[in-house]
């Protein structure tokens, strides 16, 4: 079965056994919940009994805004709080959509349902170690190849048919339109400087985000949920994972988690990318890198305070100055 429908109800019978889970109803207990391991044992391994998988051994991963466990060498039992257990489905339904079809290896779902009032994904383990843990290693040459790597792939993933397809969120147009409405006060809500807040409606304002037909969007491409491994041709991509904000939406919103979290504001790798994705030398005009600052500013989980922590300007004071920096091509 495709889709959210295979998201069925497992939940062990009240009375009838102890509760493995803890109760999480709001935002406030999610932020104060336990993230030990052994917490979580209990209900990883009852879920690998439900689906006749080995439960040992055990790890859970230490980042990461949900909980992750690996279960030996093949499987990962990713679990979703109750306040955010629509992404369950989302990262189910994307999944199964990408599996074998963008050329570098994402994870195939073996099991997805409920245990309580949390729900749980189990899905491939992938080879390699992610990127943003070697990196430093990597040479330029090599970083170019990924950064290549990577702008086919997503080019194989905006090109899949969305037919069917039930990822959440309202039409885009729609979508874009509360993000623009919203823009100032969810970055001042989230520590921006005023010297740069004021400067949004100005910067919106003229630049043109056209009509599109919406493409499937990963949403945070970053080093961190990209596995790469050490060949004798050099490093190669092994997979992406983490499709849980996966989404519909227009292709260049891929970009701003691209041009921050992978090649972190490097003007030759981002060129690279883009070219590899298929735009040419003639369609990286100076307006590009306006639109991809501008859909930074209005993704779903955008924080621009933290984003000038992870890529400090040069010398940008105005974000005329910092989408030439992060997003120009040279």
């Amino acid at each position: 079965m495709n889709g959210l429908g295979d998201l069925s109800d497992h939940g062990l019978p009240d009375g009838l056994a102890p509760r493995l889970l803890p109760r999480i109803r709001t935002r406030e207990e999610y932020r104060a919940s336990p993230r030990d391991e052994a917490t979580y044992v209990p209900a990883v391994r009852e879920i690998c009994r439900r689906h006749g998988l080995p439960a040992e051994p055990l790890r859970k991963y230490a980042s990461g805004s949900t909980i992750v466990f690996a279960v030996g060498d093949a499987l990962v039992v990713k679990l979703f709080e109750p306040v955010y257990s629509a992404g369950a489905a989302v990262e189910a339904e994307a999944l199964r959509h990408v599996h074998g079809r963008l050329g570098v290896s994402t994870p195939a779902v073996h099991a997805s349902g409920e245990m309580e009032d949390w729900r749980y994904v189990v899905m491939d383990r992938l080879p390699g170690t992610p990127l943003a843990d070697v990196w430093d290693s990597v040479s330029a040459d090599e970083r170019r190849s990924l950064c290549r790597q990577l702008g086919a792939a997503l080019a194989r993933l905006h090109a899949l048919p969305t037919d069917g397809l039930a990822l959440r969120g309202p039409a885009w147009d729609e979508f874009i339109a509360g993000q623009v409405g919203g823009c100032v006060e969810r970055q001042r809500e989230r520590g921006l400087a005023d010297a740069w807040v004021e400067q949004i409606p100005g910067f919106l304002a003229p630049v043109h985000l056209p009509h599109v037909v919406p493409v499937m969007l990963h949403t945070e491409i970053m080093r961190e949920h990209t596995l790469v491994q050490r060949g004798d041709a050099g490093w190669t991509i092994s997979g992406i994972f983490d499709f849980e904000p996966a989404m519909l939406g227009a292709p260049e919103y891929e970009f701003g988690s691209v041009g921050v979290f992978f090649t972190s504001g490097d003007a030759a790798l981002f060129r690279a990318l883009l070219l590899a994705y298929g735009y040419t030398a003639a369609d990286l005009t100076p307006e590009l890198p306006r639109r991809i600052l501008a859909y930074a500013l209005l993704h779903r989980y955008s924080n621009l305070a933290w984003y000038l922590k992870t890529v400090p300007p040069r010398s940008a004071t105005t974000l005329d100055a910092l989408a030439e920096e992060w997003f120009g091509t040279g």
